[in-house]
């Protein structure tokens, strides 16, 4: 298995590395096909039924999300998230049992239930939990959607809307390196609606949660806290308010009134066409009343103590909330986020840098006109502050976010460490600094024995 380090620089040894699964994860994707095929062997289900093609499809997009580096292979990050998970399973024992839980390379705070045996918890979710407890509930909610079987409900639901034949001769298409932009939508669109959480069925699996916390000895009002933290997990950790767009105060660059207009209301159809998310906050609905229900079942069960999240943990994730943003292309909450942090971090250089890389990829997105797959247009959730970065970011053009991105960079660059390189080679071709790139290839060679930097241009 190849580990593939991301989140971390040379000069920043106090931002631990985290490595992640990949191509070379045999192993895992090994085991993810042979819990699928236990599971259609356990559900009684024809291998060439619709209702098997459907647990393929999912376990050829789980290994998909493998094989590009969506899951964190951490033993410390995993060992924790199993201790919770076998403690539940201890004193539930009557209740299933995941068969894979993984930790998926997310900002936000979510998990998902993909109802063949694989569980994944949301790095952001660890990262701003306030408890032990609150992972806890999350992960017994996931885990009540597998053993209720709310799976198969989704499947019959599903089944009626949707040709799952369609869906696997897109997915096939990924290896092969034919997919398109209409395949992905249709592949996303399909997973999005696939994976809609219902009324009854978040109300069922939030009852089986708490059962199964208040038997493991969890509090079970950390439940209470822990949907509201769903519901709020758009807003900022560290509110900037007035301080927000001081970032972006440059001498060589004065800022525009235009770049806070905000952006015009969105079309039905835009909304259809750029749901690109199989699980998100926004798919768990009512959260009000799923807080309402749980406090009316916890009102007469006496408050414990909530067992805090170890430091280490939580500063590790909450200091990879930066590039899980980046990873998943959110690049208005993962800058979001990395000013709240620098404001927050002795070492602020780190955060500048990412902010330059991703204002870089927004104007790589402006420039090929893709930009709702970088920064979102579904933006209602927001709050204020969140959605006034989203507006910035939209209305700046190509050739701003470009030089802005330069700015950054360039200010916050090691010269020993290659993706600053690649990143800021980048940057010269897109903003037309074609000598000082020149100059650049020529360091980077003499840095790192003789290799080119040209290959590394998003250009060729």
């Amino acid at each position: 298995m190849t580990l593939v380090t991301f989140s971390i620089q040379a000069q920043q040894v106090n931002y631990p590395s985290l490595t992640v699964f990949d191509k070379g994860s045999t192993e895992l994707i090994r085991d993810l096909k042979d819990q699928k095929d236990e599971e259609i062997k356990e559900q009684r289900i024809p291998t060439s039924s619709d209702y098997a093609s459907v647990y393929d499809q999912t376990t050829d997009y789980l290994i998909n999300l493998v094989e590009n580096e969506k899951f964190i292979n951490d033993d410390e990050i995993q060992a924790y998230i199993d201790e919770i998970n076998e403690k539940l399973t201890i004193h539930n024992p009557e209740v299933k049992k995941i068969k894979k839980l993984l930790i998926a390379r997310d900002g936000l705070q979510n998990a998902i239930s993909y109802g063949e045996g694989t569980v994944s918890i949301n790095l952001g979710l660890i990262a701003q939990a306030e408890s032990e407890d609150m992972i806890a509930f999350i992960l017994a909610h996931e885990r009540a959607h597998y053993h209720l079987n709310h799976l198969r409900k989704r499947i019959d639901s599903h089944l009626r809307r949707a040709s799952t034949r369609s869906v696997e001769r897109r997915i096939k298409k990924i290896p092969e390196g034919t997919m398109t932009l209409e395949d992905l939508e249709y592949v996303q669109y399909w997973f999005s609606t696939m994976f809609m959480k219902s009324r009854g069925n978040e109300l069922e699996a939030d009852s089986l949660a708490l059962l199964m916390l208040k038997n493991s000895g969890y509090s079970v009002h950390a439940s209470i806290e822990a949907l509201k933290k769903l519901k709020s997990a758009y807003h900022p950790i560290y509110p900037l308010k007035t301080s927000l767009f001081d970032a972006f105060i440059f001498k060589e660059i004065p800022f525009k009134k235009r770049w806070l207009t905000p952006r015009k209301a969105l079309q039905a159809d835009d909304l259809f066409r750029h749901l690109l998310n199989n699980d998100s906050i926004e798919t768990h609905p009512d959260l009000d009343l799923r807080v309402q229900r749980i406090i009316a079942e916890t009102m007469n069960t006496a408050p414990r103590t909530s067992t805090p999240i170890p430091s280490n943990l939580k500063s590790v994730s909450h200091n990879n909330l930066v590039d899980c943003f980046y990873e998943t292309k959110f690049y208005d909450l993962g800058i979001h986020h990395a000013l709240q942090l620098k404001a927050q971090a002795d070492n602020k250089s780190y955060f500048d840098f990412e902010i330059g890389r991703m204002l870089y990829e927004i104007a790589l997105a402006k420039n090929d006109k893709i930009l709702p797959g970088v920064i979102r247009i579904n933006i209602d959730h927001y709050p204020d502050e969140t959605k006034a970065l989203n507006y910035f970011l939209y209305n700046l053009t190509v050739a701003e976010a470009a030089e802005i991105s330069y700015l950054y960079v360039k200010k916050n660059f090691d010269p020993q460490n290659p993706d600053h390189y690649r990143v800021l080679h980048n940057i010269l071709l897109i903003t037309n600094r074609f000598s000082e790139d020149k100059e650049l290839r020529k360091k980077f060679r003499k840095t790192f024995s003789g290799e080119s930097l040209n290959k590394y241009s998003d250009a060729d």
